[in-house]
Formats: C-alpha cells, structure tokens, sequence
C-alpha cells in the first residue's frame, strides 16, 4: 500500500469522526451540524386520550310545550307551531327524561356507542344540534328578513294560479312571490309548503318557517336573482348580510 493511499484514507477517516458528532466547545449552533446528529425530542406517537365531543355531550332541555316520540329510524319533535323529523343513525343512543310535576324542563341527551370511531363522534355533534334546531323550530320558529335595495326593486305576495293537471285541493291555495328586480319581467316564485312569507313594506319581507334548512334554502334561491354588490350597494340582503363598498373606476 502505498504512502498517498496510507495518507488520503487517514485524512477521510479524521473528517468521519469530525463529523459524526460536534465537539463539546464549539460555540456553532445545531443547525450548522448534519441533521442526523441532532437527537430528536419529538414524540413517535401520542399516548393522548380521545377528546370528547363537546357539543355532542351537551344535554338539550325543553320546556313542557313539547314532545319527542319515535317513527321508524325518525326521531319526531311536536311542538305547538308543528312538527319535525330528525334521522336518527342506528349507533346514537338518546336518554330522554319528560318533564314532571317536580320539574318544569324535560332532558335529552345523546350518545354515540363507540366514541372511538371518527364517524361516530363526527356524528354525534350534528345529531344533537340537528335535533336542537327541529327543538327551537317547533317551538319558536325561524325568522329570516330580507331587504332589496335597488331603484324599483319591489315585493307582493299573490295567489299562485294551480298548475295544469292539478285540482285545488291538491295546490292548497298556496302564494308566490311577485318580485321585480330590474328585468325586462318580474320574477315568480312559488312559496314552498311548510314556508309562510309576509311582506310589511314593498321592499322587506320575511322568511319564517319551522325547518331551518328550507328557511335559509328559500331565502338563498330570493338572493340568487340578485346578489350584493359592491360598487354601487344594490342586491337583495339576507338577514344582517353587509357589503363592504368599493370605489369604481375614475376617468
């Protein structure tokens, strides 16, 4: 072996072990050392416990004006302005305590059979706040207002002619909504069933229903027609709904 060999595979060997770890005076900072040298502090798993479902674990009380009953896999919420229907999945467990002499509220509460499973606790949450929204829809009822701001922007309730091929009784006598918005025709919209629609000024009025969903689904298909815009403020506001204006283009 040669005596360049000799000296070149010492040299390697040297800056190896220069390498390998630093040396205890050197004032660099870790980061100017190989990453591999750096004892890691971080945790290859966590040891942590489930977190429990702070909505889902939350009971529902009610007064004595209403009552729960069941139907199929339907859980059934009976108040005085009507009733609603909540799907109830077949892992969630309901603890219903009616309301008595002694006590004036009654006491829901929902639970999940395995809180370990992720689509169980996601599940767990919305059961609950789908069955408190049926609970305050039956009781109090939604409102949403709705505010058209536009040169000539107006409102009416009528009565909906029945469609072709239906009898009276069937249509129910049910309203539309006669709304001009700046077109060439005014826009018609029959109000659903289960939707009552008042209209106090020509340019206000309110959505109010016990079905939170089709309440803010009506609301949204009125909205479509003419969104908020920014520039000049008009469009057709629902609930506290604000702009923020912008400035348009200068000559």
């Amino acid at each position: 072996m040669s005596a360049a060999f000799r000296t070149s595979s010492r040299l390697l060997s040297m800056a190896t072990r220069s390498f390998a770890c630093p040396p205890k005076s050197s004032s660099f900072h870790s980061f100017s050392w190989p990453a591999s040298t750096i004892p890691s502090s971080s945790r290859l798993f966590s040891s942590s416990s489930v977190r429990p479902a702070y909505i889902g674990g939350s009971p529902i009380t009610y007064a004595s004006n209403a009552s729960f009953s069941t139907e199929g896999d339907n859980l059934v919420v009976t108040g005085p302005l009507g009733s609603e229907k909540v799907f109830i999945h077949p892992f969630v467990r309901l603890f219903h305590q009616a309301p008595d002499g002694s006590e004036s509220e009654g006491r829901l509460e929902v639970a999940v059979d395995n809180q370990n499973l992720e689509h169980q606790r996601e599940m767990w949450g919305t059961t609950r706040t789908l069955i408190s929204n049926a609970l305050q829809g039956v009781t109090e009822g939604y409102r949403m207002p709705i505010k058209m701001v536009g040169v000539g922007y107006r409102a009416a309730l009528e009565e909906a002619p029945v469609p072709p091929g239906m009898k009276g009784e069937e249509w129910q006598n049910r309203l539309r909504l006669n709304l001009k918005l700046g077109f060439s025709h005014p826009v018609l919209m029959v109000v659903p069933i289960g939707i009552t629609v008042e209209v106090p000024q020509p340019t206000k009025l309110f959505i109010m229903g016990t079905n939170k969903a089709d309440v803010a689904q009506f609301a949204a298909k009125i909205r479509e027609w003419r969104k908020p815009e920014p520039y000049r403020g008009k469009g057709i506001f629902v609930g506290g709904e604000t702009i923020k204006r912008k400035e348009g283009k200068k000559k």
